[in-house]
Order: structure tokens, then sequence, then C-alpha cells
């Protein structure tokens, strides 16, 4: 969820002037239409194995 989120505020919130609530949310609910028509699966790259090394070279410092 945190990667969906950043790529709305990237490129949804960030870029845009809103002059009202109501903007920002009709700006939003297109990116999701836009997105579920267009969007593409994660590739997740970032094996347990790897989280495992990452923690445990955290905690020997």
């Amino acid at each position: 969820m945190e990667i969906w989120f950043s790529i709305l505020s990237r490129r949804v919130i960030r870029r845009g002037i809103f002059p009202s609530v109501k903007a920002l949310v009709q700006a939003i609910m297109h990116f999701i239409q836009r997105y579920n028509q267009e969007g593409q699966p994660f590739t997740w790259t970032f094996t347990p194995e790897r989280l495992y090394s990452t923690v445990i070279s955290g905690t020997k410092h």
C-alpha cells in the first residue's frame, strides 16, 4: 500500500494546485480510474533472506 500511495502522491498531489477539496478528490479519483486500467503488478525483488541479513547486519553495530 505504501508504494501505491507514494505513486499517487508523486503523480497527482505534489504536482497539482487544487482550488478546493472537491477538485483534489476529483483528481485522485481520476488517477485511480486510470491506474486501474493501466497499472501493472509490482514485482517484488526483496527476498526474506535479504531482509534477514539486513536486520542482522543492522544489529551488529
